[in-house]
């Protein structure tokens, strides 16, 4: 799977993740009497209500956010899959506690929570997918891990420092530095 794909996976998972924290922390009531939007109450069907619990799902919500928005901003395979890891982690536990649990919600919640949590899940694992082969994305100019160039990029950057090193040589010989007479860096004028 490319990078680019799973940087997109990684910003919806960011999305979802600043919604329920936001709700859930901020209007822990909203969120409990609510979700997932007005009329279909998915967490007061399974208990009564604790201002504390849905505050924490909030706050963990909103680690995952940080996490997540960080894999989005610098989307190295590693960083990928640290928020996959993460995600995974939480969504597989969420999803199989939500499964075991489906009695309480009419039909149409039923599939609505297998959806929800089950989308999540997959998209956590597809966050673990092995990256695509560099020279399958030859196309890209930035390479998503830092420490590998691009084929492109890494010709653009011989190609600018092949450059830089000319015009060096150019100034340091007309400001009559002839120290580099003979070196492979200097001009043709000087060899």
């Amino acid at each position: 799977m490319s990078i680019r794909s799973k940087r997109a996976i990684v910003g919806l998972l960011a999305v979802t993740a600043a919604v329920v924290g936001v709700w859930a922390a901020a209007y822990p009531q909203s969120f409990y009497t609510d979700f997932p939007w007005p009329g279909r109450s998915w967490v007061s069907a399974l208990g009564p209500y604790n201002e504390h619990l849905t505050r924490d799902v909030g706050a963990l919500y909103l680690a995952l956010l940080v996490l997540s928005v960080m894999a989005w901003r610098r989307p190295t395979p590693s960083a990928l899959r640290m928020a996959g890891g993460a995600w995974l982690i939480f969504t597989a536990v969420h999803f199989l506690w939500h499964s075991l649990h489906l009695r309480v919600y009419p039909p149409a919640d039923q599939v609505g929570n297998v959806i929800a949590l089950g989308g999540n899940l997959v998209l956590a694992i597809l966050l673990l997918l092995p990256d695509r082969p560099v020279e399958a994305q030859q196309h890209d100019t930035v390479s998503p891990d830092p420490a590998v160039l691009t084929p492109r990029a890494a010709a653009l950057t011989v190609g600018l420092l092949a450059s830089d090193r000319r015009s060096i040589v150019r100034s340091d010989a007309l400001a009559g530095r002839d120290h580099l007479r003979g070196s492979e860096f200097a001009p043709e004028e000087l060899q």
